[in-house]
């Protein structure tokens, strides 16, 4: 009687938690998670909230109250295209954690905190909407080669493995010095 009241979601997680709990009974006990146990429906994994939608599991940048918003900040022993580098991966990271069927404005959201969390590290304006152009132009152009069939959008380590093959090899930071001509 007590599981008809559940959402099925609740009555699924407690399931698989009880079960989960006999296999080391006096040394582990399992906690769970679900969509319907957040107020807005979404489950939170690692920097992510997913969701279904129209029979689509969906998925959105998420950070967690407690992780730390400071970025590199501009007074550091980096370089500024360190820096740059840095954070434009860290953008780029953000965006593919959105799924690419999401509304922009919700896409732009993310970016937005970005940028505020740039700030408050003590990045200039300029640098910033420069950081943000980038990281829109890269995904942008990340988003129409996966849409054309040339690249997926999210590969797996032997896709990015293959692709360093194709390309002549891994990058590799042992033979620099070469290179400069010494």
């Amino acid at each position: 009687e007590e599981d008809t009241t559940l959402a099925d979601d609740a009555f699924s997680a407690r399931v698989y938690q009880e079960i989960a709990n006999t296999i080391r009974p006096k040394s582990i006990t399992m906690e769970v998670d679900f969509p319907s146990n957040n107020p807005d429906g979404k489950l939170p994994i690692l920097d992510m909230k997913v969701w279904v939608e129209n029979s689509q599991v969906l998925f959105l940048f998420y950070q967690k109250p407690m992780a730390s918003r400071a970025l590199v900040s501009p007074r550091s022993a980096i370089t500024t295209r360190e820096t740059k580098n840095i954070l434009l991966e860290e953008g780029s990271r953000r965006l593919r954690a959105c799924s690419p069927g999401l509304p922009w404005a919700t896409k732009a959201a993310v970016l937005t905190n970005f940028s505020i969390q740039m700030m408050d590290s003590g990045h200039k304006e300029g640098f910033r909407d420069m950081v943000i152009s980038r990281v829109v132009a890269k995904y942008l152009n990340s988003l129409e080669r996966h849409n054309r069939g040339l690249q997926p959008l999210y590969r797996t380590r032997d896709e990015r493995e293959a692709a360093w093959s194709e390309a002549g090899g891994r990058p590799d930071k042992s033979d620099w010095f070469w290179k400069s001509g010494a």
